[in-house]
């Protein structure tokens, strides 16, 4: 299980994604006993993962973190992507003056780059450095999702940054 700071996940949420990521957090934090079946043979047994079927896990009485488990991790890790790839996309669309559509042709290349371990401020970093030397140029038309966040092409220009 992953433990993850719930007042984070949820400022870089959109408000309409806050109230079901906060509901996920909640079933996984206060989570009922689950029935486990063994193979074999042997009668099943209840497995309360808290002290009392309902109750808060001890070693987080007190604190603002959750348990959330590896599903609702991976969740909650996807939606964040999600919402800096639209980050990302909307920082591109300001500095071209173009209107990218946040759809998942041009959203899926930023996601890529961001899970492949990039941060918010590299790829913002690559969209500036690219606008300025390729803005008034034959190359300005190559200012889009596919051309600057393209697998090899991105590692290429992050490498470009330290220039």
């Amino acid at each position: 299980m992953a433990m993850l700071k719930v007042d984070a996940i949820l400022q870089a949420l959109d408000p309409e994604d806050q109230s079901a990521v906060a509901l996920e957090v909640y079933r996984c934090y206060y989570r009922p006993p689950t029935l486990n079946a063994p193979r074999n043979g042997s009668p099943p047994t209840l497995d309360a993962p808290h002290a009392e079927s309902n109750a808060p896990h001890p070693e987080l009485a007190g604190t603002s973190q959750y348990v959330v488990s590896s599903s609702s991790s991976t969740s909650v890790e996807n939606r964040l992507r999600n919402e800096e790839a639209k980050q990302v996309l909307s920082f591109l669309n300001a500095k071209t003056g173009r209107s990218f559509r946040t759809v998942e042709a041009n959203l899926s290349l930023i996601k890529s780059a961001l899970k492949s371990g990039a941060t918010l401020e590299e790829c913002k970093g690559v969209i500036a450095r690219k606008v300025r030397e390729w803005k008034g140029t034959d190359y300005e038309k190559y200012i889009r999702p596919a051309t600057l966040f393209n697998k090899t092409k991105f590692e290429q220009y992050i490498g470009e940054q330290g220039t």
